[in-house]
């Protein structure tokens, strides 16, 4: 099964210069695991989880709040995977690499997401075809 057959097709992305009320927005409203950020030209350049945008808020200084912009709120070390990659391979990379998400892209630019719910559901088909082929 191909990772483009379980993503989340419609996924939110902010620009680097999005503002944190912007990304705390997108979590509110899409319940997005991550937010992905991309650049100009709509190229990934990294994401947002909840509770990094929460701790580096936390740690921002007075002030600074106006100036910061998701760019800089962003990991960059983000898992990817491409549309024809194996959905089961992708859901054990996450599992293994504790990720709350992995973000699926297309010549760089993001085309999908795949969050918790749909990794659960690729090892629960993975699980029911295994036991349809033994009984």
């Amino acid at each position: 099964m191909h990772i483009s057959s379980v993503m989340r097709a419609h996924v939110v992305t902010v620009t680097c210069d999005a503002t944190p009320a912007a990304v705390a927005d997108v979590f509110a409203v899409y319940q997005q695991a991550v937010v992905p950020v991309v650049d100009a030209a709509d190229r990934l350049i990294g994401s947002i989880r909840p509770g990094t945008l929460l701790r580096r808020l936390a740690s921002l200084k007075a002030g600074r709040l106006l100036d910061t912009k998701a760019a800089e709120l962003a990991d960059t070390g983000v898992p990817t995977a491409c549309c024809d990659d194996d959905a089961l391979a992708a859901a054990a990379r996450m599992l293994d690499g504790q990720h709350e998400a992995i973000v699926v892209v297309d010549d760089g630019k993001v085309v999908g997401l795949v969050g918790v719910p749909e990794a659960c559901r690729i090892l629960i088909e993975s699980m029911t075809e295994a036991n349809q082929a033994v009984g």
